[in-house]
């Protein structure tokens, strides 16, 4: 969040006070569900870039992916 944060002061400052608003009501449900959640790292390794978490919902057979949308870019394919 730290990457974003200051990502988003440098390039959308309008979107820093939404973003960490939404950043503070996603860390109190995480840690609520901790237990529940498969952490995703990318290839590199690096917990400075990225983590993906996954859950999987009472009755689901497939996991749902969370991620942050101001960390994310958009690639034309």
């Amino acid at each position: 969040m730290k990457r974003i944060k200051a990502h988003l002061e440098a390039n959308q400052p309008d979107r820093v006070e939404e973003f960490m608003a939404g950043a503070k009501e996603a860390f109190k449900w995480i840690t609520a569900n901790f237990d529940e959640f498969s952490f995703f790292l990318p290839e590199s390794f690096d917990a400075e870039n990225t983590i993906v978490l996954s859950y999987y919902e009472e009755g689901d057979a497939t996991p749902t992916f969370v991620y942050w949308m101001d960390g994310l870019k958009g690639v034309l394919v």
